[in-house]
């Protein structure tokens, strides 16, 4: 089976290095690129068509919902995982309204967030769950 390309979308660059190095570790991804503001994870989408996003809410310079509603005009088959420390429902509902197939708080769910990427399976769709 074909690795799945992934994209980290965080402002902090220690956050990235930790998922970096994690997600190194599962195998079945590669990670085609880092972006910290809503405009350089668009052109980086863009241009690797990714199967999987992880996406933080706060970003440079705009919000992950602003990437995650552009993404979900341009393609429904990329899965977007929220990753956020903001873990309020209310954002967790507009997160998954706007298309987000998954959403994790960044204090508690690390575990849940790297079980997630384990399971999905190759093929890319669009089945949003929690």
């Amino acid at each position: 089976m074909d690795r799945l390309k992934l994209v980290i979308v965080d402002d902090t660059l220690i956050v990235r290095e930790r998922l970096r190095d994690t997600i190194a570790g599962i195998g079945t991804y590669e990670i085609v690129g880092e972006a910290s503001s809503p405009a350089e994870a668009l052109a980086l989408i863009e241009r690797e068509q990714p199967h999987v996003v992880i996406l933080d809410m706060k970003l440079q310079g705009g919000t992950g919902m602003d990437v995650l509603q552009e993404v979900r005009k341009r393609d429904a088959q990329i899965r977007i995982i929220v990753w956020t420390n903001f873990p309020y429902e209310r954002y967790r509902a507009v997160s998954k309204a706007m298309g987000a197939d998954y959403f994790f708080w960044k204090a508690t769910e690390y575990d849940k967030l790297l079980d997630t990427l384990r399971s999905l399976p190759g093929a890319p769709t669009n089945a949003h769950q929690e």
